[in-house]
């Protein structure tokens, strides 16, 4: 069954049966009432919250993408996960004028790294202690002339 695309909402964050492995109840507190101001969706496959996906415009021109997927989900549905991330990314970027999109990931998350890659963000570097626990994380960007939304560096290349 392919998974479908339905309209975020704060509690389907306390609904992934397998959330990241970094995620804590106090993180999701704090940051989900700002994922309700911007443009996000909730990825279901029947009754089950795959995961979420949204942009919050930081200032116009400007946003900041964030996605909270369960671990199994992007193992099980890899190709229509890229899909329809991409084309939501496309959608806010147009819709919005922006000319630069961010991202964030913790240093020890190689899979959420090589994801942010593969949709074409370019590491800016190491944000030290900058996590809600102090750990350091590593700030992606997508910059409008710098590159397309989904090429990653390797196939820009």
């Amino acid at each position: 069954m392919t998974p479908v695309t339905r309209l975020f909402a704060v509690e389907h964050l306390w609904q992934l049966q397998h959330p990241p492995s970094h995620v804590s109840d106090e993180m999701l507190r704090r940051v989900a009432q700002v994922y309700t101001t911007g443009d996000a969706v909730t990825f279901w496959e029947r009754d089950r919250v795959l995961g979420s996906f949204g942009l919050v415009i930081k200032w116009p021109g400007s946003g900041i993408v964030w996605t909270w997927f369960d671990r199994e989900f992007p193992r099980t549905y890899p190709i229509w996960l890229r899909r329809e991330t991409l084309a939501r990314l496309a959608a806010s970027v147009d819709a919005h004028q922006l000319w630069r999109v961010e991202a964030d990931a913790p240093c020890e998350a190689a899979v959420s790294q090589r994801w942010l890659k593969s949709l074409g963000f370019r590491s800016e570097g190491v944000m030290q202690r900058y996590g809600h626990d102090g750990r350091d994380h590593i700030r992606y960007a997508w910059v409008s002339g710098l590159g397309e939304i989904g090429k990653s560096e390797r196939r820009a290349a």
